[in-house]
């Protein structure tokens, strides 16, 4: 059972009063001028090996390795792109801010993780399309994987630096420590490539200006601070790994404890273990980690866990079903969670990352409405068996972050209850895609020109604006324009599956189907 009582916080939907850094790098200064001494990210590897830097410590690591960034060639605005190709851990994360620190941009990404043929050239064909598109300056990458980089980098006429900082031996080579970072707000921080599942991957060109601001966003919706602790297992060549789990900690001055996915997939219990064990105040996990703790995790295994001072558990990155949130809710309260906890999210690599949040005061907003009604477009109560499940996902995440359902047809905003294009506007939206100008006209500069109501950037989702929240139904991006559904947001909810799609649960036609808003 739960031991009773947790540390004083800040509180819900507060920040402390920390002067705006100009970047995340410029943050990290900060903290480890004053705070040096204080936990900023501790590691725990698939391999068993645990490992931490303070701040003092990840900063000085990321100004030595960052001048030997410093002076690398760059793109046609001067600006060298990084490709970080390590394996998640401590490394990547002080080869992220060394980036930053350098001025350089970030260009995510991650060692093959599979070792079948097929797997091995998905792998190839995917880093070869980027390395042509971003054409790095220089591969950060463990020395076992250069031979490969090179073969593939050769194939599309190009001879990256390749720098493993794992190796002692190469750190001691470099030139002095910068003095201080170069970063500037209004530099590329991060290229994040989209998945590229179904057509060419997109770098979407995120600004340190659009870091700083999601990241802050998140921490003052959280009440983050120092003193907190964040746990979590994301890996962090993905946005929600990297922004939500290291940049919104980092910015906020919070001590982070991380593990991988392989170390949560072999023990789940080992998340809520760290989780109890430090005290932490927030977590971030898609739908099925928080599915896989509910029913994966025999009571026996859950002994000694406390719980209590869990105050937000982040859903996101994939359909957030209501029957996750209530199986986790109700089989952790016996362990002191408290269902106000569960916060379902909603963001997009083109919005930096979150875009919306549920009330820090408020348990997630769960209806049931008609699937007829919400086919043809309209939200109405529920009358028959044929039902869909919404789970709200909030509201705009800051004040100054624009979320409005909209008639694509039109560029109007949708009424209250009804379904349409999301569009997304505020200091979060990215500045476009890289050497895609066709692409970005169309997403992003297109809609700013709009004579609308509100501006931003459209997203391939639906949503529905409803009193409240945003319900969440898919980030299962709906490609086909001309039989697209799209949904809004308000207190916003984006529609994860839509009844009767191949992408349905595989349930009768008759029965009630989940959707997460």
């Amino acid at each position: 059972m739960a031991r009773q009582g947790a540390e004083a916080l800040n509180p819900p939907g507060t920040t402390p009063q920390l002067p705006q850094p100009a970047t995340l790098a410029h943050a990290l200064a900060r903290h480890a001028a004053e705070r040096g001494d204080a936990l900023a990210v501790h590691y725990l590897t698939a391999g068993g090996v645990r490992r931490e830097h303070s701040y003092a410590e990840l900063h000085r690591a990321a100004l030595a390795l960052g001048a030997r960034l410093a002076d690398l060639p760059g793109d046609q605005s001067d600006q060298p792109f990084v490709l970080i190709a390590l394996p998640g851990g401590l490394d990547y994360v002080t080869a992220f801010f060394a980036c930053l620190a350098a001025g350089a941009t970030a260009v995510t990404y991650h060692p093959p993780a599979l070792s079948s043929a097929r797997a091995g050239r998905g792998y190839d064909e995917r880093l070869a399309r980027i390395l042509r598109d971003c054409r790095p300056s220089a591969v950060l990458a463990e020395t076992d994987l250069h031979e490969r980089l090179a073969r593939v980098g050769a194939e599309v006429g190009l001879t990256p630096w390749l720098l493993d900082p794992t190796r002692a031996d190469e750190a001691a080579e470099g030139p002095p420590p910068l003095a201080e970072p170069l970063a500037r707000p209004e530099r590329l921080g991060l290229l994040q490539y989209t998945s590229g599942s179904t057509s060419e991957p997109k770098g979407v060109m995120v600004s340190n200006a659009n870091l700083v601001h999601n990241a802050a966003g998140l921490a003052a919706n959280l009440g983050s601070g120092p003193g907190q602790t964040a746990v979590g297992w994301l890996p962090l060549f993905h946005d929600m790994g990297l922004i939500g789990m290291i940049c919104h900690p980092v910015l906020a001055g919070m001590a982070v404890r991380m593990s991988t996915p392989a170390v949560f997939l072999r023990q789940p219990v080992s998340w809520l273990r760290e989780i109890s064990d430090h005290r932490a105040t927030v977590t971030i996990a898609p739908d099925f980690g928080y599915a896989t703790a509910a029913r994966k995790i025999p009571e026996h295994r859950r002994d000694g866990l406390d719980l209590s001072s869990l105050r937000h558990a982040l859903n996101g990155a994939e359909p957030v079903r209501p029957r996750t949130i209530e199986e986790f809710a109700k089989q952790y309260a016996p362990w002191g969670l408290d269902p106000h906890a569960m916060m379902p999210v909603y963001g997009l690599a083109e919005g930096t990352l979150c875009v919306t949040c549920l009330d820090h005061r408020a348990e997630p907003a769960l209806s049931e409405v008609s699937a007829p009604e919400l086919r043809a477009g309209r939200v109405a109560p529920a009358d028959g068996p044929r039902r869909v499940v919404l789970v709200g996902c909030g509201r705009s995440f800051t004040e100054d972050t624009d979320v409005a359902v909209v008639d694509p047809a039109t560029r109007r905003r949708q009424p209250e209850g009804h379904v349409g294009e999301i569009w997304v506007n505020g200091p979060s939206v990215a500045g476009g895609y890289w050497r895609r100008p066709e692409a970005t006209e169309e997403i992003f500069a297109a809609v700013r020109r709009a004579v609308v109501e509100t501006h931003g950037v459209p997203v391939s989702e639906m949503g529905l604006l409803r009193p409240g929240a945003v319900p969440r139904t898919t980030s299962g991006k709906v490609q086909r324009r001309e039989s697209a559904r799209r949904w809004a947001a308000g207190e916003f909810t984006t529609l994860a599956r839509w009844p009767d799609t191949g992408d349905a649960d595989p349930r009768t036609p008759d029965t009630t189907t989940e959707e997460s808003q």
